[in-house]
């Protein structure tokens, strides 16, 4: 009410407002008839708006670093409250170490504590360093001395055990912030701990049921024990006080023990306290699974309740995955083996539950990212968590995208949306993750990073492996796309070849491209290979030898290899281009005429960007020798035709005409704008916000620390627009516009082909037999079951007379059954082994089959001229080889199709289609012209 009325009046002094508040604390002390409730109220209030005016979305560094500047100059509300704390703080201590100690405060009184903790916490950050020492003394020692003596009832010394506990750890708060205060206490605080703390236990009265809820009583009381032992155990190490406290490892069962027995927030300080001491059970491996094992299993305990599970998730961490856990090595081998499988099933865990609990992997992350940053070799040991961070990030269902999209808009309008001032948003607590991992990446040494960049690739095996087509945002292309983000981020440190491979890494990343890929992640491997290729300028004939072995491989990888020649142009020196342009121009001039239309059209754009590299560099002599190239690209440009479409969409892309390896190599682009330009779902968006939270001082350090900047300098890139990759849509929006047109013709097959089918039990046997005469489809030479399955299909359709397979097995593919949609029931079939076709022929034309081949020879007819027998047997050849020469000698005849385009060659099964085809509507024109 008070904030509200210091918006709302802004001519009132907040100051006159709490002025009797400062006047009743000022004499406190010194006004014996003045009631205890009301100073307990007046701290209380202080309390609650100081923790209101503090910046409630502030969490972390930003809360830790504003609580240590007290208030923001100029901010009434803060000024006013940390001006009566100034002026009354000692008043305030004093009160609180006499109010702790008295035997007037009863049980009732115990929930004040939190607020007396909370004001000397206060009181700690809003005076300089040291301020508070003669007054942090008295309270310590007037708790000691308290706690030690004998009280007039069982109550009463329940009572001020408990609250005496309480004011000593939050006395501990307040030394940890301030060390100068430890000085004069710390060997009296560390004796009372030793000698009367760590064996006491809370007093129960006879007549417990009076003080209330006992449970919560034993819980604060265990949470204040432990805090404070906690405290000792960090500041002063056991082993210096050997002459009075317990041996390590009798604490440490004293901690296994209470574990098990506490609840809620007790868990925590006990948990702090197994942190120190971990280092000191190092040398006992039992020891050390035990205390691992119960952590463990006290997290689980805790998995539910929302209460305490976050804070408890924050304290087990650093226990289970220790420091010196991470960073020595434990000499007995059995148990080193041991304890690395142990913390790899815990990692596990961990990024399980991560897919379904947002924010539980940001922990462990978070805690293994601070140990990397100091030591990155350390991430050897951790290879796999760090992979596993690279490549995390749960995959929304659909419905979510939009929960997604709304969070991404309202954190968008920053501090024009309340809640944005409120509360922070956890909707890119995933990408933090990946943030992390990936600034780990870019901190690799040298020495690392082939280990990291094998480990990685595996992985891309493993995927491509898994799922031979890759769909756009589909989880493979996600999980693709993540890893070569990352080893596009080690590549500055990555070896030319490693004992981890008998392969290059240029020749690892160039293998990677015989896989399907989406755009996204062909990029980042043509972008990778780019960029070993300019800096490892003795090899880059490898580039040649790849796209002359690759081709045979898969044709489109053959794209990918002349846009890295491309971008490597653009890179090179004069003195390097002049060999390289020329090269370059042999290698991919016959590639401009090659029948595979995507590759011509790269191969044609890759040629005029060299082209244009050479004249922007006045390779005059190169320009001069070549002058043909230059008309050729004119005749290309201008002709008509959907091919000149293409070639210029290409040009006008990004990847060709905006990108640039060297300028765009920073983390915008790898995570934000790269991601947006080939249309990756914003999901996998990273912002550089994101790592400025995660490592602010190492991002925008002046001293070259980061191997790579965070922003992007090439305007040209960022303002770039997404390529046309998507024709699936176009052909989507055709299909909505035919079917939302009333008029038109309509389909007749309207039933299922599936129930017009009798049941294969109906059929008789004799259907499937061969017919007399008719034309028979030899495929024996063909052997991919997509063709096989459609042949089929046409066969059965058309009536032929029997259909010849190189094996019978093919009928049991599923991409064979999917093509041939069960025609294989319904026509006679044969199986002829490719070396038995020369005997089946001869058995053909003894029978009076004339033998057709579908081929281009020298003496082949034409099908528009060319009239079909009765018997015709048509011999389809291989998709690559055609029809071998020694079987095109035995055949009577060859013809070929017809074409008007400038590729040479048709699909087999559109061959075997159109000449099937053309055999019926001869046989049916001559059936018609008879009747």
């Amino acid at each position: 009410m008070l904030l509200l009325v210091a918006d709302a009046f802004e001519e009132l002094d907040l100051g006159l407002l709490l002025q009797p508040v400062r006047e009743m604390l000022s004499t406190a002390c010194v006004r014996a008839y003045l009631p205890a409730k009301s100073i307990d109220l007046a701290l209380e209030l202080l309390s609650c708006l100081y923790s209101e005016a503090q910046s409630p979305c502030k969490t972390g560094q930003e809360a830790s670093d504003e609580i240590t500047k007290a208030f923001v100059p100029g901010d009434v509300v803060l000024l006013s409250i940390a001006s009566i704390f100034q002026h009354t703080y000692s008043n305030i201590v004093a009160m609180i170490s006499g109010r702790v100690t008295s035997e007037e405060f009863l049980v009732t009184d115990v929930p004040i504590l939190g607020v007396y903790a909370s004001c000397l916490h206060v009181i700690c950050n809003l005076l300089p360093a040291g301020t508070l020492q003669p007054h942090v003394e008295l309270l310590v020692n007037s708790c000691i001395r308290c706690s030690t003596v004998q009280c007039t009832s069982d109550e009463v010394s329940c009572v001020l055990q408990l609250s005496c506990t309480a004011m000593l750890a939050s006395a501990c708060g307040v030394i940890r912030n301030d060390p100068e205060l430890l000085k004069p206490v710390a060997r009296t605080l560390e004796k009372f701990v030793w000698q009367h703390l760590y064996d006491a236990e809370l007093y129960k009265p006879s007549d417990s049921k009076r003080l209330g809820e006992w449970g919560k009583l034993v819980s604060q009381y265990i949470e204040s024990k432990w805090t404070c032992i906690s405290f000792v155990v960090k500041q002063s190490p056991v082993a210096s006080a050997a002459h009075f406290s317990p041996l390590p490892t009798c604490i440490m069962d004293r901690c296994v023990d209470h574990l098990a027995a506490a609840s809620g927030m007790a868990l925590i300080p006990i948990l702090n306290t197994m942190q120190s001491l971990l280092p000191s059970i190092m040398a006992t491996p039992e020891k050390l699974f035990e205390v691992l094992a119960c952590v463990w299993h006290s997290l689980l305990e805790r998995w539910h309740d929302h209460t305490c599970f976050w804070s408890v998730l924050r304290a087990c961490v650093p226990v289970i995955f220790h420091r010196c856990l991470l960073t020595e090595d434990i000499v007995d081998t059995d148990a080193k083996t041991v304890l690395e499988k142990t913390l790899r099933t815990y990692a596990d865990n961990f990024l399980e539950s991560g897919n379904t609990r947002t924010g539980v992997l940001n922990v462990i992350v978070q805690h293994c990212f601070n140990i990397w940053k100091e030591n990155p070799r350390l991430v050897l040991k951790q290879k796999k968590l760090l992979i596993d961070a690279c490549l995390f990030g749960p995959f929304s269902h659909k419905h979510m995208t939009v929960v997604s999209a709304a969070a991404r808009y309202i954190q968008g309008l920053g501090s024009a949306c309340s809640v944005n001032e409120l509360m922070e948003s956890d909707h890119d607590a995933d990408s933090r993750v990946r943030a992390m991992a990936f600034t780990t990446v870019s901190l690799v040494p040298d020495d690392c990073a082939g280990e990291i960049f094998y480990a990685l690739i595996q992985r891309d095996r493993e995927m491509s492996a898994l799922q031979e087509r890759l769909y756009s945002n589909s989880v493979a292309h996600r999980v693709k796309h993540r890893i070569w983000q990352a080893i596009l981020l080690l590549e500055p440190v990555l070896p030319f070849s490693t004992s981890f491979s008998e392969t290059s890494t240029l020749d690892t990343v160039f293998s990677a491209l015989i896989s399907e890929n989406q755009p996204s992640v062909r990029y980042l491997i043509e972008w990778v290979a780019t960029r070993l290729l300019y800096s490892n300028a003795e090899h880059r004939d490898i580039l040649w030898k790849a796209i002359a072995e690759y081709s045979d491989l898969r044709p489109g990888s053959v794209c990918s290899l002349l846009a890295i020649a491309t971008h490597l142009c653009k890179l090179l020196s004069v003195a390097e281009l002049k060999q390289f342009v020329e090269r370059a121009a042999t290698e991919i001039l016959p590639w401009t005429m090659t029948q595979h239309f995507a590759v011509r059209v790269y191969a044609q754009v890759a040629l005029q960007s060299v082209w244009l590299v050479a004249k922007e560099q006045q390779l005059v002599e190169f320009l001069s020798r070549h002058t043909v190239f230059e008309k050729c690209f004119d005749v290309i440009n201008t002709a008509a035709g959907n091919r000149t479409k293409v070639v210029a969409k290409l040009f006008n892309s990004f990847w060709v005409s905006a990108f640039h390896p060297l300028k765009d190599f920073n983390l915008e682009v790898i995570c934000q704008v790269l991601p947006r330009l080939s249309l990756v779902t914003q999901d996998e968006w990273i912002h550089p916000d994101t790592f400025l939270a995660v490592d602010r001082r190492y991002w925008l350090s002046k001293d070259g620390a980061a191997k790579l900047p965070l922003l992007s300098s090439n305007s040209a890139t960022k303002c770039a627009e997404p390529g046309d990759w998507m024709p699936e849509k176009k052909a989507a929006d055709e299909e909505q516009k035919l079917s939302t047109n009333p008029l038109g013709d309509v389909q007749k097959k309207i039933i299922p082909w599936k129930t017009l089918f009798p049941d294969s039990e109906d059929v008789s046997m004799k259907n499937r037999q061969k017919r007399n005469g008719g034309l028979i489809l030899i495929a024996s030479l063909i052997d991919r079951p997509t063709n096989l399955g459609g042949l089929c299909r046409t066969c059965e359709i058309f009536g032929a007379s029997e259909y010849v397979l190189g094996n019978l097995k093919y009928m049991n593919d599923p991409q064979f059954k999917n093509l041939s949609v069960t025609a294989e029931k319904w026509i006679s079939l044969r199986e002829v082994r490719p070396p038995n076709l020369r005997e089946y022929f001869l058995a053909l034309r003894q029978q009076g089959y004339t033998l057709i081949g579908a081929e281009q020879t020298a003496h082949s007819h034409s099908l528009a001229d060319y009239t079909f027998p009765d018997k015709a047997a048509v011999v389809l050849g291989n998709e690559k080889e055609g029809i071998p020469v020694e079987l095109i000698q035995l055949l009577d005849v060859c013809v070929e199709i017809p074409q008007q385009g400038m590729i040479r060659s048709l699909n087999v099964h559109v061959s075997g289609a159109v000449l099937v085809w053309e055999y019926t509507r001869q046989r049916l024109r001559k059936t018609l012209i008879a009747a």
